[in-house]
């Protein structure tokens, strides 16, 4: 069991955050072979602090503007040296045998993807773990995937495109599908991952952006739907709107994207 991974993270003016999901990298009992962070704030980042980094192949990139997480991840990934990609978020962090349950897998079933369950931080309770690959569920719902229980193959990224940023809030699982209908290998694991859910509050809360990304997510995987998806989408975005105080637009329901 020897496999070269590199971990990528992501931050946002969350230093504090991110030395925390540092180390959880650091402890882990199988050692990630580089460590790159891709820093989207306005300060540049001081880590000197965190001394048991100059063991590693670690680098610190830092955007000249936010290029928000999914732009950070591309960057990441096409300065990876590896051929797996481990993803974290600044808030999140993993638990410490994760890495090793990660080459576990990759040893039994070398996998294009690697998706782990995700916790909640504040209580260690489960909060979403992904229980099938059904693309209609996976459609209108956010399945149990984000930007830190992620372990891909530099390969499989590249072949689908990266994350793509204009479709937040929904480039975690845009990969997921694309990467489905890829027909790539998926292999769904018991890997604990503990996300921030006040971070993912917050960003259902903004329901301008709900409403946008989810437009821009219908018009993208349109012709993959089948009609009875359609309308299930369709109706979803209505409720945003409705929500959003569109009411008018309720009515797309009917004729919106269905050609």
């Amino acid at each position: 069991m020897s496999h070269q991974i590199t971990v990528i993270i992501t931050t946002f003016n969350r230093e504090i955050e991110l030395k925390k999901a540092i180390r959880s990298v650091l402890d882990q009992t199988y050692k990630a072979d580089e460590i790159l962070v891709v820093n989207n704030g306005e300060k540049k980042l001081d880590l000197s602090e965190i001394k048991d980094l100059n063991k590693f192949n670690f680098k610190i990139i830092n955007c000249e503007k936010n290029l928000h997480a999914a732009g950070g991840r591309n960057i990441g990934a096409n300065t990876a040296t590896n051929y797996y990609l481990a993803f974290l978020d600044d808030d999140d962090y993993w638990e410490k045998n994760y890495l090793k349950k990660v080459s576990e897998v990759i040893d039994k079933a070398k996998p294009d993807l690697i998706v782990s369950t995700l916790y909640d931080m504040k209580t260690n309770n489960l909060y979403k773990r992904i229980n099938d690959l059904n693309l209609t569920q996976i459609y209108l719902y956010n399945p149990g995937i984000n930007g830190s229980n992620i372990v891909i193959t530099k390969i499989a990224l590249n072949e689908v495109g990266g994350f793509k940023n204009f479709l937040f809030p929904s480039e975690d699982k845009s990969l997921l599908i694309d990467l489905i209908l890829n027909k790539k290998k998926i292999v769904i694991t018991d890997s604990k991952v503990f996300c921030s859910l006040d971070t993912l509050d917050k960003t259902s809360r903004s329901l301008e952006t709900l409403e946008k990304g989810t437009k821009n997510f219908i018009k993208y995987y349109n012709n993959k739907f089948s009609f009875s998806e359609k309308i299930m989408v369709n109706y979803k975005l209505s409720k945003i709107e409705i929500k959003n105080k569109k009411y008018t637009k309720i009515f797309k329901l009917f004729f919106l994207y269905f050609f």
